[in-house]
């Protein structure tokens, strides 16, 4: 049960800074080669990502587009890719780590 609880905590840690919409969040992706993921916002913009494994040059290719986007637009252009025969992938993992509980 204790490392249920961890992994919980692993897979979904947020850091609320002194505006809600001033964040970082760090997610642990699921079904996708990427291993965790760190995105922080200020005021809605997405200022850095930074993905841990996964495909090197496409995740800095994805990290450097999003850069500056509203998280909002992020979401909508990232949200239900798939990668190959999978179910989700890396773009739409980061969508999902946006969308978290506590991003106004």
């Amino acid at each position: 049960m204790k490392e249920l609880q961890r992994d919980v905590v692993l897979a979904f840690k947020i850091r609320k800074k002194a505006n809600m919409r001033d964040m970082t969040v760090e997610y642990r992706p699921k079904g996708v080669c990427a291993r965790a993921i760190k995105v922080d916002t200020e005021n809605g913009i997405i200022k850095n990502v930074i993905f841990v494994g996964g495909c090197p040059g496409s995740l800095e290719g994805i990290s450097r587009l999003v850069k500056g986007m509203p998280a909002d637009e992020a979401i909508a252009r990232l949200e239900g890719i798939r990668c190959a025969m999978k179910r989700t992938s890396c773009p739409d993992q980061l969508a999902r780590a946006l969308k978290k509980p506590g991003r106004e």
